[in-house]
């Protein structure tokens, strides 16, 4: 597969890649053109989660850059508003995984309210002893650990900008 457009560090994805494996179902919320999707689908079925609408043919991209592992049933777009609590593509995502995911990778929105919806929809997603990551832990995405630090999440940094729930 070629080099997707994104933001994940190769130190990232290599940590991605090494944290999806042995797990069966992963959700990454936030997808852009799926540079990180690449790296978690050495795991098993990942369920991608963006709109897809602040980018002029991202979807298309990743559609394209991912045909055959969405042939395959490895990969499954889902085209969600995250921060709508009434969209009925993010009621039927909870419907559909509630209490199933092995890890959850969040990486849409960035500012701290949006991050606290992030990881409270994760929360619902994830099994007992769940992985919740996510990217950009960085003074560039001060929301975000604003975000962990009001949720009382404890975490620990890992590759580049990358955190998991400890």
């Amino acid at each position: 597969m070629k080099m997707l457009e994104g933001w994940c560090s190769d130190a990232e994805l290599e940590w991605l890649s090494h944290a999806a494996t042995r797990r069966e179902v992963i959700i990454e919320l936030g997808v852009h053109m799926g540079r990180s999707t690449a790296a978690l689908i050495s795991g098993g079925k990942v369920i991608c989660c963006d709109l897809w609408r602040d980018h002029a043919g991202a979807y298309e991209s990743f559609i394209g850059s991912f045909m055959s592992e969405i042939q395959s049933g490895k990969v499954v777009p889902r085209r969600i508003n995250l921060y709508a609590i009434d969209d009925p593509d993010r009621v039927q995502l909870i419907e559909d995984y509630a209490g199933s995911a092995d890890m959850v990778f969040v990486d849409a929105a960035h500012g701290k309210w949006h991050c606290i919806s992030d990881i409270s929809l994760a929360r619902l997603l994830l099994k007992p002893r769940g992985l919740l990551c996510g990217h950009d832990l960085c003074d560039g995405w001060p929301g975000v650990g604003e975000a962990l630090d009001a949720c009382a999440i404890t975490y620990q940094r890992e590759a580049g900008s990358i955190w998991r729930e400890c």
